[in-house]
């Protein structure tokens, strides 16, 4: 029992290495194995990150049902007690929100989508850590691209960059190739989170800003 939070934490860590390089079948046995080291020791906090890793780690994968399910079981977990306690991006109530809201979205269901980004939106209003808002707002910013909803998305956008600068943290320009940019009139700032002297390359992803292209920038 004592070697679990170790076991979980190399998990973890495996796990989002080897998704973010792409292998999504690794990262998926990895989210697999921390999902039955969970059940096996029935630690509501470690099942809830463990279903939210196993819905990341299908969401790229087109798995959207299984991913959802995955993160609704996540979000039976949630205890408010524990929810100012977890300073790690993602936050894994806020990213069961708002990651499900995306999914909602992609199996054709527009207005709980909207609803589950709201709460997400507002949660993050009311984490103890301020990146999470930043997080936050990052995530609303994308689903609202999704959506066509640029009024919304610039909102959220120029709010994420306002408070992503009150925390210090550094902007990298990063152009979107036009064949997968839903908005060709924009390009898109990507921010990330530096923390201590870890270089920004290894930095968490924190938000994408939109501009318009013959803006200038601040």
């Amino acid at each position: 029992v004592r070697e679990a939070p170790q076991l979980a934490a190399t998990l973890r860590g495996l796990r989002y290495f080897y998704q973010t390089s792409g292998q999504c079948q690794t990262a998926q046995a990895l989210a697999e194995r921390l999902l039955t080291l969970a059940r096996s020791h029935q630690d509501p906090a470690l099942l809830m990150e463990a279903h939210m890793a196993m819905g990341l780690t299908l969401l790229p994968l087109g798995a959207f049902t299984t991913a959802r399910d995955h993160l609704e079981q996540a979000l039976a977990y949630r205890d408010p007690a524990l929810r100012q306690c977890l300073p790690d991006i993602p936050h894994p109530e806020l990213a069961c929100l708002l990651y499900s809201g995306h999914i909602l979205w992609y199996l054709g269901y527009p207005e709980q989508a909207r609803t589950r980004i709201h709460a997400g939106l507002t949660l993050a209003q009311h984490l103890a850590h301020p990146h999470h808002l930043v997080w936050g707002q990052h995530m609303g910013a994308i689903f609202y691209q999704l959506c066509r909803q640029e009024g919304a998305m610039r909102e959220l956008a120029d709010a994420v960059v306002t408070s992503a600068r009150e925390q210090g943290v550094q902007i990298c320009l990063a152009e979107v190739p036009p064949a997968i940019n839903p908005l060709p009139e924009f390009s898109f700032i990507t921010l990330f989170s530096i923390a201590d002297d870890i270089p920004s390359s290894l930095g968490e992803d924190i938000v994408v800003r939109a501009y318009r292209r013959d803006t200038e920038l601040v």
